[in-house]
């Protein structure tokens, strides 16, 4: 099955949803804005894992640091704020 993630970062946290091929939510949570503790969670479908998407308007520059999550590949501004599409 494929997986879908998106990432809403917060000043200090983020929500984390995965979904299915269907628009299914199959995984979601709030957790602290801690790479080991992203890395963790998705690693559960990582093999499957499409790409992430990243949105946030200033604090995601940690995330594209990490090229294990594949972040940072395609970076876009809309209207004002950072999205961060990986592929």
């Amino acid at each position: 099955m494929k997986w879908y993630a998106a990432i809403d970062l917060h000043s200090s946290n983020n929500v984390t949803v995965v979904i299915d091929e269907q628009d299914r939510v199959v995984y979601q949570k709030r957790l602290a804005n801690e790479l080991a503790v992203i890395l963790t969670e998705l690693s559960v479908y990582e093999a499957e894992l499409q790409g992430i998407a990243v949105e946030s308007t200033y604090n995601w520059y940690w995330l594209g640091a990490c090229p294990t999550l594949g972040i940072a590949k395609n970076p876009t501004h809309t209207f004002g704020s950072g999205s961060t599409i990986a592929t």
